[in-house]
């Protein structure tokens, strides 16, 4: 079977993502979205937040760095499942206010997790 790691779509009128046929199995265990760095959102598989994000962000509570990434990636974090029926699932209006996705979308697989973003800032991000 074929690697994806590079998908368009457009959002339908409830907010829902079509997740890649190929990619389902990532997302069994459920989806956590949360706003990226920049204007873009962050969509990891459930088992990888829960083993690979959540202990870097349980540093030294008085470390100002863990602070900060706490802040961003816990503000505004969904966390859901796929849809069993057709593999979707619903991205909340304050995170596509935060990374302006209307209805187009662009996603990246950046290692263990997905980049969501408009076409234009992917066209931004490969200049």
């Amino acid at each position: 079977m074929a690697t994806v790691d590079y998908f368009e779509r457009k959002l339908d009128e409830k907010r829902r993502l079509t997740i890649p046929p190929e990619l389902r199995d990532q997302f069994a265990s459920g989806a956590v979205l949360t706003r990226g760095f920049g204007k873009y959102l962050h969509l990891y598989p459930k088992n990888v937040w829960d083993m690979r994000v959540e202990p870097k962000l349980d540093g030294d509570i008085l470390d100002e760095k863990i602070a900060d990434l706490n802040v961003r990636f816990r503000t505004g974090k969904v966390a859901t499942s796929l849809d069993e029926k057709q593999g979707r699932i619903t991205i909340e209006q304050h995170l596509l206010d935060y990374s302006g996705i209307d209805r187009d979308l662009v996603a990246v697989g950046v290692g263990q997790y997905w980049r969501l973003m408009t076409p234009e800032e992917a066209n931004k991000s490969v200049r």
